[in-house]
């Protein structure tokens, strides 16, 4: 399996007579070791996540808006449905399409038209196009749900799993959270004087009469109450875990320090599980490979507000609030290493230097972007 320059690759096709390709969608799960195994967790969420998204698009059409509480009415639920074909051999590819529970319910065009929508917001994610999203789903709290439901359905940075969609005939629409982190513009309009964040806490309370979840923060031994809209609570029964994160508009005190978080935009359970790392993005079309996969265990900081990640005889040292920030910090600091040590020659370094130069070309070669 080869990743392409431009992220494209061209997709398997469904035997002949599997299914129409107006109404097809093909998700290809494609583990690191490109095993044809993946976690149901992970496929059930994948699903899920399109499941919502194709509801989203539903809801658009039929002039609904975000400002009601999201939830799908039966009509919409029955009509457009993403029913699954047994998987193929390869990668984990699992071939679907937008069909009714309901004979008639649903016209041969107007699943297409869902497919159509679906694919214009994926291409308008991998080209940045927040305009062209706008213009698909121009209710702004309508968008941002189909976003974050977008978001649910990708892979963790750094699982070592990628997810690649298509309809079957054409090139596969490579998706990752930092080309969707390019056309999110989450939630609604902010005040000035608030900064959206995320908080890392232990959940301590949910008052779901109220709206508000409170979480204990470590660092000024403070409990903050968080305000959440009604579309927030699936992810709370999700992620009901000790310690969560919480994204929103964060009023802080006069030191700096939350004390409150309103318009709460994303709850979900803190990830340290491994992050995986095979190769990275270098520059004019090349590529760094590690040798061997390497396999990095992030920890929790002292205050539990950053994660971090440690190598210490590659000299890997980096911090984030979040798992995505944290994955972008470590490709980003694997390039400065190559940039500065790696590549450069004898006559620019120091003697510790040129061991530790010795050491990265040990563990990493650079490679033309999309070789294995």
């Amino acid at each position: 399996m080869t990743d392409q320059p431009d992220n494209l690759r061209e997709a398997a096709v469904p035997a002949e007579g599997d299914l129409g390709a107006a109404n097809r969608l093909v998700l290809r799960l494609v583990p690191a070791d490109e095993s044809n195994e993946v976690p149901a967790a992970l496929l059930a969420q994948t699903l899920t996540g399109f499941q919502g998204l194709v509801h989203a698009l539903a809801l658009q059409a039929e002039g609904r808006t975000g400002r009601q509480r999201f939830r799908v009415p039966t009509e919409i639920s029955e009509r457009f449905t993403i029913s699954c074909r047994p998987p193929e051999s390869g990668s984990f590819v699992i071939a679907t399409r937008i069909n009714s529970r309901i004979p008639d319910m649903l016209t041969p065009q107007d699943a297409a038209a869902m497919v159509g929508s679906v694919k214009e917001v994926l291409g308008c994610v991998v080209r940045g196009d927040r305009a062209g999203l706008a213009r698909i789903l121009p209710d702004s709290r309508l968008r941002a749900k189909a976003l974050a439901l977008l978001r649910s359905a990708i892979p963790a940075p750094g699982s070592g799993y990628r997810l690649g969609v298509s309809n079957g005939t054409g090139p596969e629409i490579a998706l990752d959270a930092e080309r969707l982190r390019s056309v999110e513009n989450r939630g609604v309009e902010r005040a000035s004087s608030v900064a959206v964040e995320t908080v890392t806490g232990r959940l301590t309370t949910i008052s779901f009469e109220e709206r508000r979840v409170t979480i204990f923060y470590a660092p000024k031994n403070r409990e903050l109450d968080c305000v959440y809209s009604d579309d927030i609570e699936p992810m709370l029964f999700e992620n009901r875990r000790d310690l969560i994160q919480v994204t929103g508009q964060v009023v802080k005190d006069e030191e700096g320090h939350p004390k409150k978080i309103i318009e709460v935009e994303a709850i979900e359970e803190l990830d340290l599980s491994p992050i995986l790392l095979d190769q990275v993005p270098f520059r004019d079309g090349l590529a760094i490979r590690l040798r061997e996969r390497l396999s990095l265990q992030p920890a929790l900081s002292e205050t539990e507000q950053f994660m971090t990640l440690e190598h210490e005889a590659l000299q890997i040292d980096v911090f984030a609030p979040t798992r995505e920030r944290l994955w972008n910090e470590l490709l980003e600091q694997v390039r400065m290493l190559w940039a500065e040590y790696g590549g450069a020659s004898d006559e620019e370094l120091s003697a510790p230097a040129l061991q530790f130069r010795e050491t990265l070309r040990a563990a990493m070669e650079v490679i033309p972007h999309g070789t294995r």
